[in-house]
């Protein structure tokens, strides 16, 4: 008896895991003030409230499987340029000759700040209003953002 239950409780387990919301692949083109992104990530939460996420292709572009059907949250997050230190080559630094550097051998890196800066309310998919109907096994979405 105790075995029966055991192999019921596995199937139901298993069945849970394989029996949920039919998933689809999503994809398209994200765009800012009519051209397209070229860095960042795309963030979608599902309707079984799983988050996914994708890079955002040089050409805009953004593919992801695996996301279950029904109402999709969407965010967009932007990379960031990294502050680094200003070599100094009296401190010991690495050898960079080959940069760029001004007169007293200072290179100077750009200012911390987002490649494209986007409103910053699109980096979190309850705030940035944007969503869809998730309702083909292979759809596209388009994001155009102002």
């Amino acid at each position: 008896m105790r075995a029966t239950a055991l192999v019921l409780l596995g199937l139901a387990m298993w069945c849970a895991l394989g029996c949920g919301a039919p998933r689809s692949r999503v994809h398209g083109v994200v765009r800012f003030q009519g051209k397209a992104l070229t860095a960042g990530t795309v963030g979608l939460v599902a309707s079984d409230n799983q988050t996914h996420l994708a890079p955002i292709g040089k050409d805009g572009h953004y593919e992801i499987d695996g996301v279950a059907r029904g109402q999709v949250k969407v965010s967009i997050q932007v990379p960031f340029f990294r502050v680094q230190p200003k070599w100094q080559p009296d401190k010991g630094g690495p050898d960079n000759s080959e940069k760029a550097k001004d007169d007293q051998g200072v290179r100077e890196m750009p200012p911390q700040g987002p490649i494209v800066p986007l409103p910053e309310h699109y980096s979190d998919a309850n705030r940035s209003g944007l969503s869809f109907q998730l309702t083909q096994p292979d759809q596209e979405y388009n994001i155009d953002l102002k």
